[in-house]
């Protein structure tokens, strides 16, 4: 650019909370769709949630950055064990699918092979789903061969 300015988008409407950033020295509201988003926000705001009736599990379909804890959440919330788990190793198998990032697809297998959750629950499916999607594709990538 010929002059010192700094190219920048001016963003002023809609009523998505991330568009409310504060005002920069000229009084309006710069916007850089290319920004990268700090953690947080994307996991509060971007993540998908349970719905309202079992909202006091959303603990358990989060992931991102890990808290040091994160592995016995499900231990230290039995207390919130809704009436549609059958019993207390389904809520804790629950509660684990999503813990470890790295141990989902062997977690999942066993909540499978054990049918230790109710897959006709919309809080149990939407919890697989938003695990199904972090995992990503299953297949390898073709082999390529050469001669």
């Amino acid at each position: 650019y010929p002059d010192e300015l700094v190219p920048r988008l001016f963003w002023k409407g809609g009523d998505f909370e991330l568009d409310e950033l504060p005002e920069d020295s000229s009084g309006g509201l710069f916007f850089n769709p290319f920004t990268r988003l700090p953690a947080e926000w994307l996991y509060v705001d971007f993540t998908e949630r349970l719905r309202p009736l079992d909202a006091k599990l959303n603990w358990a379909i989060g992931c991102g950055r890990a808290l040091p804890t994160r592995g016995n959440m499900p231990e230290a919330f039995q207390d919130v064990h809704p009436v549609w788990l059958p019993d207390k190793s389904a809520f804790l198998c629950f509660g684990a699918l999503r813990a470890y990032p790295n141990q989902q697809a062997r977690k999942l297998c066993i909540a499978l092979a054990e049918r230790s959750l109710p897959l006709r629950e919309p809080s149990v499916r939407t919890l697989l789903l938003s695990l199904l999607y972090q995992m990503g594709e299953l297949e390898p990538p073709p082999i390529q061969h050469t001669t």
